[in-house]
């Protein structure tokens, strides 16, 4: 896809998300959209200090011979055997 496809294609899903967002608000109101906005805020922060999962996984080094992924601490590959 080309720069101006995709420009067309990004005005597009622009408008679709105001139209979406305007029908929002009028089904909720404009104290919706603020307690909506406090809400993905408090979200956020909440997420900000949760452990992000998989953080605590070994450090891993890919192998130069076949690819395959290692603990860092190994000397050799796990799968083709040649030395790291």
């Amino acid at each position: 896809m080309d720069s101006f496809s995709r420009s067309i294609v990004l005005l597009g899903v622009g408008i679709i998300a105001l139209t979406g967002l305007l029908v929002f608000r009028e089904v909720i109101g404009l104290f919706g959209l603020l307690v909506v906005g406090f809400a993905f805020v408090g979200i956020g922060v909440v997420l900000s200090f949760v452990d992000v999962v998989g953080a605590d996984l070994p450090d891993r080094a890919n192998c130069p011979n076949c690819g395959s992924r290692n603990d860092a601490d190994r000397d050799a590959c796990h799968h083709c055997g040649e030395p790291l």
